[in-house]
């Protein structure tokens, strides 16, 4: 048995591999196709360059959701057809504990947890800012907020503007005010920049608006009002985030956040930089990444039992059987309880009762599975 042991566990794990690998790639696939199709109806005015631009940034967030069930299928498929082929009872017949047999499966959901929670942790929020980058063409947003603004102004998140006119995009008399991003009890230090011309332009990350201003008069006032002596100057360059152009809005959305600046966030109970976003959406985002990460292991202990229990009936049954009791009640769960944290109905901690039920679940079809 000794012997025997190592060789059958080799060929599990190679076989799981091989199915998780295959089964991974088409359902990924199938749920790539209808992203790109909907991101492409939600931005119908996209040049096709910027759409094949956003195609590598749709894959992190489809590959969280969809691993958890393609290991869910290919471990039903590997131990339904050891099922099938009657191999279990014959490595019961040698004494080999079933045990053992499931230590394969355990071994690629942990690993397959681990590439989630890396996924999750960093890949995911850069994917999805790149997506909101690319899904607009900043310069030509601003620039025809600014040309069909009522008014000669227009307010950003810590930056006003008025101009006299516009001509070829260039903003003629200009007069631009900077707030502090912090200030104390006593008010905000104010800049206040007067120029000739000013022209927008973007950054090479398309993340920042580019003032490029010539003929500035410089002042400065503090928290108190008192202003510095102004200076003058040529050419003066500030720099203000794309994403100031909402009003009153966050440049930083908790999705778009990596992991550890959530949790920094969460542990500290707020953060000035990212005042802005609820807590509750930080608090849901570092729940849901997590619980999602934790996932493909959780699917391995309710698929592999499932299909040692009901490979004999064929693997299509045993599909379906966990379809019906493993996928469906773990994603409806999940979606539940993240719909009632971001509705406030529900602590954020709650996502993770999706787990929890399933992997109890599938421990108690493992024992079944195992006792025979």
């Amino acid at each position: 048995m000794r012997r025997l042991l190592p060789t059958v566990q080799r060929a599990i794990l190679v076989e799981l591999l091989a199915n998780t690998v295959l089964v991974t790639a088409v359902v990924t696939g199938v749920f790539f196709v209808g992203s790109l199709l909907q991101f492409m109806v939600r931005n119908g005015d996209l040049a096709i360059e910027a759409i094949l631009t956003v195609l590598p940034h749709l894959l992190p967030a489809l590959f969280t959701w969809t691993v958890p069930s393609s290991l869910l299928l290919a471990t039903i498929m590997t131990f339904g057809r050891m099922g099938e082929d009657q191999e279990v009872t014959a490595l019961r017949a040698c004494g080999v504990s079933l045990y053992h047999v499931l230590l394969p499966a355990v071994f690629v959901g942990v690993v397959a947890s681990g590439i989630c929670f890396v996924v999750n942790a960093d890949l995911l929020p850069r994917s999805l800012s790149a997506q909101n980058l690319i899904a607009k063409d900043l310069l030509a947003t601003i620039r025809g907020r600014l040309e069909q603004a009522r008014t000669n102004s227009y307010v950003f998140d810590r930056v006003k503007i008025a101009w006299e006119r516009i001509d070829d995009g260039d903003l003629i008399g200009l007069t631009l005010v900077e707030t502090s991003a912090r200030g104390d009890d006593r008010g905000l230090s104010q800049r206040i920049l007067e120029a000739e011309r000013g022209r927008i332009s973007l950054d090479a990350d398309a993340e920042l608006l580019v003032f490029d201003l010539t003929g500035v008069r410089d002042t400065s006032y503090d928290a108190e009002g008192r202003a510095s002596p102004p200076s003058e100057a040529e050419r003066v360059e500030l720099r203000v985030h794309a994403s100031e152009l909402g009003r009153r809005r966050s440049r930083y959305r908790a999705a778009e956040l990596p992991l550890r600046d959530l949790l920094y966030v969460a542990l500290r109970g707020g953060d000035d930089e990212y005042h802005r976003i609820s807590a509750t959406s930080i608090e849901k985002q570092v729940h849901l990444r997590l619980a999602l990460a934790l996932a493909p292991l959780v699917m391995v202990f309710v698929g592999a039992p499932i299909g040692v229990l009901v490979g004999r009936s064929g693997v299509v049954t045993a599909s379906l059987v966990a379809f019906l009791f493993g996928a469906m009640p773990f994603y409806v769960m999940l979606l539940g309880f993240q719909a009632l944290a971001s509705a406030e109905r529900l602590d954020s901690a709650f996502i993770w009762v999706s787990d929890a039920v399933m992997l109890l679940f599938g421990l108690y079809l493992c024992r079944r599975a195992i006792r025979g």
